[in-house]
């Protein structure tokens, strides 16, 4: 990965906060253990993204937590869908799973990231 994978995270403001969006931070004590994101893509339609858990977190219901809190700050916004994309469908599995689980299904591809795969919710 190039240090412009992460240039929204140089600028969460700019990406996120001015950008009809959200960044939430999970916090232990004073480390960062998670992550989950909401900003605006294309009309009606927000997208999912840095969503993730450190593994020695995972199991105990805090991207459930995340992810509902995320969708509710989409839908107070006027969001009608909701898109992520996912960088590859064998070692994300679980992800996969995980998003399925919360009625995300696959769509096409809607940008031009070297990701694999792409799911979409109507909410």
């Amino acid at each position: 990965m190039s240090h412009d994978d992460f240039a929204d995270i140089d600028n969460i403001q700019e990406h996120y906060l001015h950008n009809k969006g959200i960044f939430l931070v999970l916090l232990d004590r004073q480390n960062v253990v998670g992550s989950g994101a909401i900003r605006y893509l294309q009309n009606n339609i927000c997208e999912l993204k840095r969503m993730w858990i450190l593994k020695a977190y995972r199991g105990q219901g805090w991207g459930k937590k995340i992810s509902e809190q995320l969708l509710d700050f989409a839908q107070e916004k006027g969001y009608k869908k909701i898109r992520l994309d996912l960088a590859d469908a064998e070692k994300q599995k679980q992800a996969i799973s995980f998003y399925k689980s919360l009625d995300f299904y696959s769509i096409p591809r809607y940008n031009s990231s070297p990701c694999q795969v792409f799911m979409e919710k109507t909410i």
